[in-house]
């Protein structure tokens, strides 16, 4: 199992959510000093929420997106002890597919299928010491993330590194173009990046944002390129 400890992957799904839906400022300031109590964490750590084609959440209000966080990460909290708790990934991998197909919690089902991919590809499948540890799992989570336009490209980028021979080569280059467009997309929504490229996106990054923070947009921006190239089709 990797070392992402669970109060650490908690600290970041409260930092990151709040970051990437919108908060006020006290909120984000109590999700960054619990972040600063660790040490920063891969990115791919870092859970974050897409929507799946045809839902849209930009009107939702603040109490509406905390009332989702709160649900959300009582998902997370049970996902992650099933994962921690378990001996081998096939146990884990048993125990929160069988959460998701419980149908037990009353959040939005692309919040529980992404929250169960964040977990087992980070606290499992995409182990250091053993990439291709089963690919067949790591397919079915990773897939979850493109179903729901998961925008974190790093944690995509990891699971179609692993993925390399078992799906096909269109497979992984389509993949890898839609993880670019879901990146770009959710990044183009923010007030300070409304007409940026990701790429430029350091130069326009609000002065007060965290370095926590900044590292995120930094990170993503080197997956964005590794997923541009692994999009283009071998000659």
């Amino acid at each position: 199992m990797t070392t992402i400890t669970y109060k650490k992957v908690l600290c970041v799904i409260l930092f990151l959510f709040f970051f990437i839906t919108g908060c006020d400022k006290d909120i984000a300031l109590v999700a960054d000093d619990a972040l600063a109590q660790n040490e920063t964490p891969r990115v791919e750590s870092i859970l974050t929420y897409g929507t799946p084609e045809g839902i849209v959440e930009d009107d939702l209000s603040m109490e509406e997106r905390q009332q989702r966080l709160k649900k959300t990460n009582e998902v997370v909290l049970d996902f992650m002890t099933v994962a921690k708790d378990a001996e081998t990934w096939e146990e884990a991998d048993f125990e929160v597919r069988n959460l998701l197909s419980a149908q037990a919690y009353d959040t939005q089902p692309y919040y529980l299928e992404q929250s169960a991919a964040g977990v087992m590809l980070n606290v499992w499948l995409l182990d250091e010491e053993d990439a291709r540890m089963d690919q067949e799992a790591t397919a079915y989570y990773t897939q979850l993330l493109l179903k729901n336009r998961n925008p974190n490209a790093a944690l995509i980028l990891a699971g179609l590194k692993s993925l390399d021979g078992y799906w096909s080569a269109e497979q992984v280059t389509q993949s890898a173009a839609n993880a670019v467009r879901f990146t770009k997309a959710r990044f183009a929504g923010k007030k300070y990046c409304a007409d940026c490229d990701l790429e430029k996106l350091k130069d326009v990054l609000p002065v007060d944002m965290s370095e926590a923070q900044r590292q995120f947009f930094y990170q993503m921006q080197g997956a964005i390129d590794e997923l541009k190239a692994m999009s283009k089709p071998s000659p």
